[in-house]
């Protein structure tokens, strides 16, 4: 399993799966806590991106601080760093 960082400039978000298995549910962290999603490594196509995308998203415009639409724009150039665990 690895754990990624992801520096999106309002906060760093750590995500973590085993990114090859299809299976394996995408957790991230959040005040000391590991929180699982509805997601798996599969809906994400096996790309810690993707998955970064997923986690925000289901997170919502109250997290990222947006509008509608505007996903985009809070990940653009955002790449998760990986570190194993």
């Amino acid at each position: 399993m690895t754990i990624y960082t992801a520096d999106l400039g309002f906060d760093v978000l750590q995500f973590r799966a085993n990114f090859a298995e299809a299976a394996d549910t995408i957790e991230y962290e959040a005040e000391g806590e590991w929180h699982g999603t509805q997601y798996n490594v599969a809906a994400a196509r096996h790309c810690p991106v993707q998955a970064l995308r997923l986690i925000v998203e289901s997170l919502g415009r109250d997290y990222y601080g947006h509008d509608e639409g505007d996903l985009d724009a809070v990940l653009d150039g955002v790449e998760p760093e990986p570190e194993e665990e």
